[in-house]
């Protein structure tokens, strides 16, 4: 369900990042500078991503499992495109490594943003449909329980209840 999803895509976007930093050792230098703003544009996608969805959740008010699903086909649309058109943004370094910090930014951006920014919705969407799945069976719990007239205990494989014990 839910919980498996949110550790694919955390997977997910985990190894694409380690992706993402080989791909672009290619044409970038490799120092501390050139991993810490291709870390920096990751992260400011997740950020921008997870406020856009949080936005969208407030004044949607819709599922989050539909977005969820927008979202995830939205990314692995851009993840696609995005590496179908990596050779086209390298080419100026064809000659010559990005070393500059504003090179290093341009590729890094178009390489890591989109998918991390699609990446930090779906982990806020994704979010949000566990939080609303586990209060459905909170509800349900609860209407268990009221209309038996004793509390509802989900059952716990291996662990067994005496009778004289509840």
């Amino acid at each position: 369900g839910w919980p498996a999803a949110a550790v694919l895509s955390g997977f997910a976007l985990l190894a694409l990042e380690v992706v993402w930093f080989r791909v672009l050792l290619l044409i970038v230098t490799g120092d501390a500078t050139a991993f810490a703003l291709m870390l920096a544009v990751v992260l400011t996608g997740i950020a921008l991503g997870s406020l856009l969805a949080g936005a969208w959740l407030r004044h949607a008010r819709r599922d989050a499992s539909l977005g969820t699903s927008v979202a995830a086909f939205i990314a692995s649309v851009i993840c696609v495109a995005s590496y179908g058109a990596l050779p086209r943004v390298m080419q100026p370094f064809a000659s010559a490594l990005a070393d500059t910090p504003l090179d290093i930014l341009r590729v890094a951006a178009f390489l890591m943003l989109p998918v991390s920014l699609i990446s930090g919705a779906l982990f806020t969407l994704t979010g949000a449909a566990l939080r609303a799945s586990t209060r459905r069976e909170r509800v349900c719990s609860s209407a268990c329980s009221w209309t038996s007239g004793k509390p509802w205990k989900p059952s716990i494989p291996g662990r067994t209840s005496s009778p004289g014990k509840q």
